[in-house]
């Protein structure tokens, strides 16, 4: 029973191992996000939680291309008027990323590392903006954004960090809006299509 259990540990360990000398990469995860709004002189930072899917083709042993999905959703926030040192206004948010991403792998070993980056739309989700007593809904933003990543690899298993950034936006008449989010991601790997030699 022993040498069975042995048998298949290595089986499964050699598959993680070498997992760029399969075809296709397909992973999903979840995690924990920190968001950083600027809204006119009013500045948040949210904690929040954060989940993803993704797929990538795996050109070579160091190079991946592959497209992902993810989201985040801050809590409410309080947020500061920095003219005046008080706080007004509480903010509920959901932020969805569509990214095309190139990934660059450091080593082949069962531990390795890697290196991204995404380019692609940010659908932020304002639900409700209170400023003071005064309520307001608004219409989702887009914006085009980057996404640099570094992450750890340990057989399927993938620990990412990612720094999201959106330019500038315009929300309604009255708000200028800028956006980051930083996010630290737990990730499984599965890996199919053994490639051709």
């Amino acid at each position: 029973m022993k040498r069975l259990i042995t048998l298949l540990m290595a089986l499964f360990l050699s598959y993680a191992l070498f997992a760029q000398d399969k075809l296709l990469t397909f992973n999903v995860g979840y995690g924990l996000s920190s968001m950083s709004t600027k809204i006119n002189e009013y500045k948040g930072f949210d904690p929040g939680t954060c989940g993803n899917i993704g797929l990538y083709y795996n050109h070579s042993p160091k190079w991946s291309f592959g497209a992902e999905m993810s989201y985040s959703f801050a809590f409410v926030g309080n947020y500061v008027d920095t003219n005046n040192g008080g706080s007004g206004l509480t903010f509920i948010s959901f932020f969805s990323h569509y990214l095309l991403k190139t990934r660059y792998f450091l080593g082949r070993k069962k531990v390795k590392t890697h290196v991204g980056l995404g380019v692609g739309y940010f659908d932020m989700r304002p639900a409700v903006v209170r400023v003071e007593d005064n309520f307001y809904n608004h219409h989702p933003i887009s914006a085009i954004g980057f996404v640099p990543e570094f992450g750890l690899h340990i057989y399927f298993f993938e620990l990412t960090v990612l720094y999201s950034m959106a330019p500038n936006t315009v929300i309604g008449e009255d708000f200028n809006m800028s956006y980051s989010n930083f996010q630290i991601r737990a990730n499984f790997n599965i890996n199919f299509i053994k490639k051709k030699k």
